[in-house]
């Protein structure tokens, strides 16, 4: 049986919310399936392009009318002519959540509304789909699917101009979707974005060079200034998860911050914390290793005057990272110190107390599937949130032998996706833990990353190459000179 889709139906939606809109009508206006013309499907079919998931505004509940529901789904679909963005009714939820609703299916609607948002200026109208049929596997034909998979690569079809926000959910002041499956990644181009921070400009970089603010004096000196000051100069040597603190009573745009650590020749390290949209613009993009010059940052003191953050904020003043050059004037004539690894090899782990943190490097031996898990405690909740995490084992290469890791996303994505066997990865800040069985029963232990681990990943093209791949301004240059990566490296290459 081939599937047929209902072509030019949203076209046929189109039309009726400018009929609406020019009507002068206001509110929350419905189109019955059943007044549509026999030219068009009462019960359309279209493809599901794709899902996307984002948390929903309290004041929405009038649509969403579950109480503590906490996300919504928009789905891409096409008619075959057209594709549009359609909101789903809370009570469809477990659909997407359960995978039944994803990317290539092929869906029947029989309910469904046009609303208008009228908290946004000018309104803005929506298609709020209230029942739907997944159309079982055997009714796609592979045209259809074939079709889809087109669409995501070329994007051929147009999308309506009433529903072209991509990067925005439906409804409310969100500007962001987030991961399906947890609640610490960001789904979206320009959040998982490869491209490296932009490098300051030849004038600014004399300039900077000569005139720029060391952490010793932003730390001992500066105690009684807030505000702006002089450019910072800072190499990161620890970086932090995206924390995402949204909420269904607040209407932040992007509720997010990150922290990360900068040191500079004075050895001292200072804290740098990244809000809202700044987290959007730069937390996919700084790396452990980059020479950061920040500029139009505040300076906010706490407990009591005794430690300091440097505060990088989307406005008042909008705060500014670039990256420094390799061969800039500045990095030529100052050494900017790498990160310190403190690697512990599996023999060491029997003089290692639970919840302690180190470093492990080895051989990836096995991948295991990914896995979520409840974020909080408190299950009885419906506004718990999960975090995902799989299991690896990595070979040491003193001893041989697999340790097992559970390994978090922590806001990392694309580093936890691309862990392959036989791959040589580096886990900072992991922390140990014991399997106790009995007292007589030998001690087992397992590692787990923490807020503050990277994962760093040698690729397998780079392994007899690491020295001369490492550059100045490169986290391999770290890697190539410790003695824990070397040991690894000639195991690995010996193996």
């Amino acid at each position: 049986m081939t599937t047929t889709l209902s072509e030019g139906w949203l076209d046929y939606v189109f039309t009726q919310t400018k009929a609406i809109s020019s009507g002068g009508a206001s509110g929350n206006s419905t189109i019955v399936p059943s007044s549509i013309n026999d030219e068009h499907s009462s019960t359309p079919i279209l493809l599901v392009i794709s899902v996307r998931r984002f948390i929903v505004e309290e004041r929405f509940k009038f649509i969403t009318n579950e109480e503590g529901e906490r996300s919504a789904y928009d789905i891409i679909a096409t008619d075959g002519v057209s594709k549009a963005k359609l909101l789903l009714s809370p009570s469809l939820n477990s659909l997407p959540s359960r995978g039944v609703l994803r990317s290539g299916s092929v869906i029947k609607i029989s309910e469904y509304q046009i609303l208008n948002n009228e908290c946004m200026v000018p309104g803005e109208w929506f298609i709020f789909v209230k029942k739907v049929r997944v159309m079982d596997d055997s009714s796609k034909s592979e045209k259809l699917l074939g079709f889809c998979k087109e669409l995501n690569n070329n994007n051929k079809v147009e999308f309506l101009r009433v529903f072209d926000s991509l990067e925005k959910p439906s409804i409310g002041s969100r500007g962001y979707y987030i991961s399906m499956w947890c609640e610490d990644c960001v789904d979206g181009e320009s959040w998982n974005s490869l491209e490296e921070i932009a490098e300051i400009d030849e004038e600014l970089d004399a300039l900077i060079s000569e005139q720029y603010a060391p952490i010793s004096r932003i730390l001992f000196e500066e105690k009684q200034k807030m505000g702006r000051g002089l450019p910072i100069i800072g190499r990161v040597v620890k970086k932090n998860q995206l924390v995402h603190y949204a909420k269904v009573t607040s209407n932040d745009k992007y509720p997010f911050m990150f922290e990360f650590f900068i040191a500079d020749s004075t050895v001292q390290q200072l804290k740098v914390v990244v809000w809202n949209s700044r987290c959007r613009d730069y937390f996919s993009k700084l790396n452990l290793g980059d020479v950061l010059v920040l500029r139009n940052y505040r300076i906010k003191w706490i407990n009591n005057k005794e430690d300091v953050e440097i505060v990088i904020n989307a406005n008042n003043p909008r705060g500014s990272i670039s990256k420094l050059k390799t061969n800039s004037t500045l990095s030529t004539k100052t050494h900017f110190p790498f990160s310190k690894f403190h690697f512990i090899c599996l023999s060491q782990f029997n003089g290692i107390p639970d919840y302690c943190l180190f470093d492990f490097v080895g051989v990836v031996t096995f991948v295991g599937r990914p896995e979520r898990e409840i974020q909080r405690e408190n299950i009885d909740r419906k506004s718990f949130g999960y975090r995902m995490f799989r299991w690896i084992k990595v070979k040491d290469s003193k001893t041989a032998k697999s340790v097992p890791i559970k390994v978090y996303t922590h806001s990392k994505m694309n580093q936890f996706s691309s862990i392959e066997p036989n791959q040589i990865i580096g886990l900072t800040y992991v922390m140990i833990e014991s399997l106790l069985v009995d007292s007589f029963t030998p001690r087992e232990v397992f590692l787990h990353t923490t807020s503050e681990s990277q994962i760093i990943t040698v690729p397998n093209n780079l392994v007899n190459d690491l020295e001369n791949t490492a550059q100045s301004d490169n986290i391999f240059t770290a890697l190539s000179i410790n003695d824990s990566v070397l040991s690894v490296l000639d195991w690995h290459q010996e193996s």
